[in-house]
């Protein structure tokens, strides 16, 4: 339910408010022309912000209703979340996603918890890692969906870490889809999430 909801702010965000707001600038554009020279500065600037908050509201819609694996493959989801999190230029991503996982079909509520998996671990790294490379590998093998989310940062002692929200959901939205979540880390030695869920439990439903 939470989920949906989110879904659907975020897609009234875009879908409405964001042409609305593309509008409105076409409009004072028009301004430009009939405006005294010593006022268009004004104009400029107003524009200018309609333009930080046009960026910022599809951000905003973006992460609320993601396009996922039904408008985009994961490669490319991935890398736009690489994107939007102004990782350091430094940071390299390095993905590993075979043919099948990339024609997998699924269901709506399957992409939306893979996007929020990706989302945090992702947070994680950008927030605690200082890595240089993280990488992603998503497969298919005997009935099971997998993905690996790796970082080479600075590791962490997962039993102080254990309690954390961030895990628990990620564990949480694995589960739901009857999966397994596991992660790997250590001080010094970087880490890596690991997601096994069935085929069967995430594949897109037939009309």
């Amino acid at each position: 339910t939470q989920e949906t909801e989110r879904y659907e702010v975020g897609t009234e965000l875009h879908d409405n408010v964001c042409q609305i707001l593309a509008t409105s600038k076409i409009r004072f554009k028009m301004l430009e022309k009939v405006l005294p020279t010593t006022e268009l500065p004004k104009l400029i600037d107003g524009i200018a912000y309609m333009d930080l908050a046009f960026k910022e509201l599809r951000n905003l819609s973006h992460r609320l209703a993601p396009s996922f694996l039904s408008d985009t493959s994961v490669a490319d989801a991935c890398k736009t979340l690489y994107s939007s999190l102004n990782i350091d230029q430094e940071c390299t991503l390095v993905l590993h996603i075979d043919d099948e996982f990339r024609a997998l079909k699924t269901s709506k509520d399957f992409q939306l918890n893979l996007y929020r998996i990706l989302q945090e671990q992702f947070r994680n790294i950008v927030k605690y890692a200082h890595a240089t490379v993280i990488e992603i590998e998503g497969f298919i093998s005997n009935t099971k969906v997998y993905l690996a989310i790796s970082d080479n940062g600075v590791g962490f002692n997962i039993a102080d870490a254990k309690s954390g929200i961030g895990l628990a959901n990620m564990k949480r939205r694995t589960e739901l889809f009857s999966g397994q979540f596991k992660i790997d880390s250590s001080l010094g030695n970087g880490c890596k999430v690991f997601i096994e869920v069935p085929l069967a439990a995430v594949k897109e439903e037939q009309a």
